[in-house]
């Protein structure tokens, strides 16, 4: 392994910069690369534990057997390997080399390139299942089944096996190259993939407005119906479920493509500056990668109680399971405030409550609240 990771390095690199390349070669352990290096880290650590949890409670609970539940666990799987491949680039700073050959990043690196160019894909098949699931719900429940989460997967595949043969390639004919580890290293050569993860974030958040702007209408819709402050509820959790997902997980791709392809143009940046920003951009694009079970648990009741369930499993009392609050005029199955008032207030507690569950069954005075307007199939 050691005789592998101290490949024989070119006497230049076209990737960094040879002003870079030979401040760095010989310095010997840097505190800011290390900084870098230690955040990006920090966050695949956490990144890889909280998307394989959530690829693990979504195949363990048989609630979570929607098309999102398995396009969101579908994106988790993609990112863990996707920041998998960040270790190395810890190593190669901490240990003082700073530079490993770009075969040897190559080979350590290789699940994460594919894992890195799916999961932007995964995020844009995401917001498609939910736009169809709104402005077509009829053919959304004809379409949806195994074949059409078979095809997204298959889809989701390509754009990751492009850029992975991409890299492999450049690798055969530039084995030597010095780079130090980091994934945007290896993927400067492919300047194709910074066009097409704008590209893709751009539809995404296209896609995520014209669902919020048809939740939206879907309120105005529903003011004047009863139970109006349920579905104001129901669809102001919705909208901050797509806010949080365009700002974290969307925009945190789309302003590292940002970073990458504009701030060096407009600052000029030397070698060293513009390494700097690429590992910002990284460090950005790692936080989103980590959030994607953050944001289910925070506006999904539905995630929320499954992961509450397993954590309580495994840490027993010291993970309180979390009660959500009933909704505000949500009446179906329940009592009005008078029954209740009647329940307290008679002396004979017994008979009150069978008075209650009478009047709750009687098909002539049963309330149910509307059917829920049926915009995503999770939160």
């Amino acid at each position: 392994m050691t005789f592998i990771i101290n490949g024989q390095l070119s006497n230049n690199s076209t990737i960094l910069g040879n002003e870079f390349y030979f401040f760095y070669r010989d310095s010997g352990l840097e505190f800011w690369a290390f900084f870098m290096a230690f955040l990006i880290a920090c966050c695949a650590i956490s990144g890889n534990i909280m998307n394989a949890f959530l690829v693990y409670v979504t195949a363990k609970n048989k609630t979570l057997r929607s098309s999102t539940n398995y396009l969101l666990a579908q994106h988790s799987f993609c990112e863990f390997f996707h920041q998998s491949g960040h270790y190395i680039f810890l190593y190669t700073i901490f240990s003082g080399k700073n530079f490993i050959t770009y075969s040897v990043s190559t080979v350590f690196q290789i699940q994460s390139i594919l894992g890195y160019n799916s999961a932007v894909f995964t995020m844009f098949e995401t917001a498609t299942d939910r736009l169809l699931c709104v402005l077509t719900p009829s053919f959304y429940s004809k379409t949806v089944g195994p074949i059409y989460l078979a095809m997204f997967s298959f889809l989701a595949f390509i754009p990751g096996a492009i850029l992975a043969f991409l890299v492999i390639n450049y690798a055969i004919e530039n084995p030597n190259e010095a780079v130090t580890g980091q994934l945007s290293d290896i993927c400067t050569p492919i300047e194709l993939i910074y066009n097409y993860n704008l590209f893709m974030c751009i539809l995404c958040i296209i896609s995520y407005i014209i669902i919020g702007a048809i939740v939206l209408k879907k309120v105005k819709e529903n003011q004047n119906k009863r139970n109006a402050d349920y579905q104001h509820q129901r669809n102001a959790k919705l909208l901050r479920s797509l806010l949080a997902i365009i700002i974290i997980m969307v925009g945190s791709y789309f302003l590292n493509t940002l970073l990458r392809k504009f701030v060096n143009d407009i600052l000029h940046l030397g070698p060293i500056g513009l390494w700097y920003v690429n590992v910002a951009g990284g460090v950005i694009v790692n936080i989103g990668a980590a959030s994607n079970t953050p944001i289910l648990y925070a506006t999904s009741s539905e995630y929320r109680k499954v992961i509450d369930k397993e954590l309580n499993s495994i840490f027993g009392k010291y993970w309180k399971i979390t009660v959500p609050k009933p909704p505000k005029n949500l009446l179906g199955t329940t009592a009005t405030p008078n029954e209740v008032q009647n329940v307290n207030n008679n002396g004979n507690n017994n008979m009150a409550r069978i008075n209650v569950l009478n009047s709750l069954t009687d098909p002539k005075s049963v309330r149910v609240h509307p059917t829920p307007i049926n915009f995503l199939p999770i939160i």
